[in-house]
């Protein structure tokens, strides 16, 4: 059977949005065998708790002069998602270029219903925004609790893993800070998880798969490459590398035309205004027509996504002329005592995780490294005036996903020196987590 042929056979498959078991495969239905009630009940209270600190901190923003301008943080634009929430007459996110905003982040609005029920409630815009983000965030940390279990982690390393996620740098500042990176962090962590379960044979996600990778497109339209990473992922690893390819294809070539029906439905001015030039309008969205702006080098790319997503360097403070305001950024290898002990066991942790990876667990690893190869490639050209933690929502849970294989070992130890390794853990943990809390408080008393 030629190419096109076996891809019209699988895209009548997917276009039913069916059960593509391949042949061999075990059953669904096991996914019970790798989270169990009391997991899903810690998954719950890590949301509850991890929401409520992530309220909190946001909250001492409310009603500050945070909100007076963008990029104050991270050249972060809270005040326009502010807008795009929670204001009942919106205004154009990018009036300079209209169409890039929806090109970037097509089905953001889903989230206004929310946002306005709250504001109608008596909260204002950035307090109903910041509930929000909260939320998510919590959610968030909850689908990495279940991650951390259904890769095998014991459950206290488990928990342990869950709490050192919330307080790592990057969870932390987009758990309140109001952007579409808190938002995209959900849908990632989600999209890994099922992968994951997928993997093991344990649930196959038919409808799920298309619906991960709809919200992936429409909060980071560029994010849907992590869905296609995925789906290539599981079925290279059942059915090989010419068969997987194809079912691949068949996989994005539905969904992307299910997108593009919602866009059309919803959009179809810009739709008419993005096919009167479409080349001039993918330059504006991603910056390919030239610009002046510092960039910064692979090392520094590296550093920030292995480093400075889970310990939170010393601030640098970057003017912005235009705007007459001062940006906070995380850009220089500086830290506290504590966060320099923390890096460097977090980056050895990470080597060892690396070293531990399983036979069975190198699907997965080949996902992750794929994403986070393509994702260092896109903001070694992607990035403005050398901001670079702003995208690392985008792939910290890629890095933290690899020091797992070191936690998962570490719970198999027996007696007096598994209990040693909890603690040294735990230690760790908490050096992360005041590091990391102080300085987000740090952030907000600018404001307060």
């Amino acid at each position: 059977m030629g190419f096109f042929a076996k891809l019209g056979r699988d895209l009548r498959l997917d276009a039913r949005i069916s059960r593509p078991i391949a042949a061999g495969q075990q059953p669904i239905g096991a996914a019970a065998t790798l989270i169990g009630p009391a997991d899903w009940l810690l998954a719950g209270a890590a949301a509850l708790v991890a929401g409520a600190l992530y309220l909190w901190l946001g909250g001492e923003l409310i009603g500050t002069a945070f909100f007076a301008d963008w990029n104050y943080a991270f050249d972060m634009d809270s005040p326009r998602f502010v807008e795009i929430l929670g204001a009942a007459h919106p205004a154009p996110p990018s009036p300079d270029r209209p169409i890039s905003w929806i090109m970037k982040h097509p089905f953001l609005p889903v989230f206004r219903p929310p946002v306005r029920l709250l504001t109608l409630l008596g909260l204002s815009p950035d307090a109903a925004a910041t509930a929000l983000i909260a939320a998510i965030g919590g959610l968030t940390v909850a689908a990495s609790h279940l991650y951390a279990t259904a890769f095998g982690l014991p459950r206290p390393e488990a928990v342990l893993a869950t709490i050192l996620f919330a307080a790592s740098s990057t969870q932390l500042f987009i758990g309140f800070l109001i952007e579409s990176y808190g938002l995209a962090a959900f849908g990632i962590v989600v999209l890994y998880l099922m992968t994951l379960l997928r993997l093991r044979g344990a649930a196959e996600f038919p409808r799920g798969r298309f619906l991960v990778a709809a919200y992936q497109f429409g909060i980071t339209s560029t994010n849907f490459v992590q869905a296609g990473i995925a789906e290539l992922t599981v079925w290279v690893t059942r059915l090989g590398l010419e068969r997987g390819l194809v079912r691949t294809i068949s996989f994005c070539l539905i969904a992307l035309a299910l997108f593009g029906i919602l866009i059309l439905i919803g959009y179809p001015t810009a739709v008419l205004e993005f096919l009167a030039d479409p080349v001039r309008q993918i330059k504006l969205a991603f910056w390919v027509i030239p610009h002046e702006s510092v960039k910064v080098g692979l090392l520094g790319v590296l550093q920030v996504f292995f480093g400075y997503t889970m310990v939170a360097p010393e601030f640098t403070t970057v003017p912005i002329p235009e705007d007459g305001m001062a940006m906070h950024d995380f850009r220089t290898w500086a830290f506290s005592p504590i966060g320099t002990v923390a890096i460097w066991l977090w980056l050895a942790l990470v080597g060892i995780g690396l070293a531990l990876f399983a036979r069975r667990d190198r699907p997965m690893l080949a996902a992750l490294g794929l994403a986070l190869a393509g994702n260092v490639a896109l903001h070694l050209y992607y990035q403005d005036r050398g901001s670079v933690f702003l995208y690392s929502g985008h792939v910290h849970f890629l890095v933290f996903a690899l020091c797992l294989p070191a936690l998962r070992a570490l719970g198999r130890g027996t007696g007096a020196i598994r209990l040693a390794g909890r603690w040294a853990l735990g230690g760790f943990v908490a050096l992360v987590a005041v590091n990391n809390f102080g300085r987000a408080l740090e952030f907000t008393a600018i404001f307060g």
